[in-house]
């Protein structure tokens, strides 16, 4: 245990780092990820957000991820959000042998519908795909699938239970899931 603890402190870092727009924490029962989100206009685009994740699962994978999305909402229809952009991974599989590693260039579309309730909840979703053009190292391709049920507790505050899937297919012609399971997570805005 004592060799995941320098992955912790980072995971940790991204996820309270005191000059974010929002930081997130999920877990489920073989990982944890965290997550910051900041406008784009850090560098220099006027439109969009801009994340950075880590990704850590009980399989001693690691995975770290940078992303940019623009969103926006399509006239009269409030109730939708819609994004799109390129996520760049870069991987090792089991970290501590340091044997399979890759980095994909993805590209993505999400979607978020704010449920008309009276409390704020929304179902949101996203998929990024990276073909075998833009994946080097030992992955031939990536695909990562999310989608999630968020409520806001408070204007800084909002909460979430969702599904991930992340899987590469490796170049011996297997499937690696990163994540596949079921998490919960909160999401801070500063």
């Amino acid at each position: 245990m004592p060799k995941k603890i320098w992955l912790w402190l980072a995971l940790c870092g991204i996820s309270t780092c005191a000059v974010a727009d929002e930081a997130e924490l999920y877990l489920s029962d073989d990982s944890v990820q965290g997550r910051y989100i900041t406008s784009a206009g850090r560098i220099g685009i006027s439109t969009g957000e801009l994340g950075a994740e880590l990704l850590i699962n009980e399989q001693d994978d690691v995975s770290a991820a940078v992303d940019l999305n623009f969103i926006g909402a399509p006239a009269g229809m409030t109730s939708w959000t819609f994004g799109a952009g390129p996520k760049l991974y870069a991987a090792t599989l089991d970290a501590f042998s340091v044997d399979e590693n890759y980095a994909a260039v993805a590209i993505g579309a999400s979607a978020a519908y704010a449920l008309p309730l009276m409390v704020p909840v929304k179902v949101t979703g996203q998929y990024y795909i990276a073909p075998k053009i833009t994946t080097v190292g030992d992955a031939e391709d990536l695909s990562d699938f999310i989608i999630r049920v968020e409520t806001q507790f408070s204007e800084a505050v909002t909460g979430f239970l969702g599904f991930r899937l992340l899987r590469t297919d490796l170049e011996d012609s297997t499937d690696h899931d990163l994540d596949d399971q079921v998490h919960i997570g909160v999401r801070l805005a500063f």
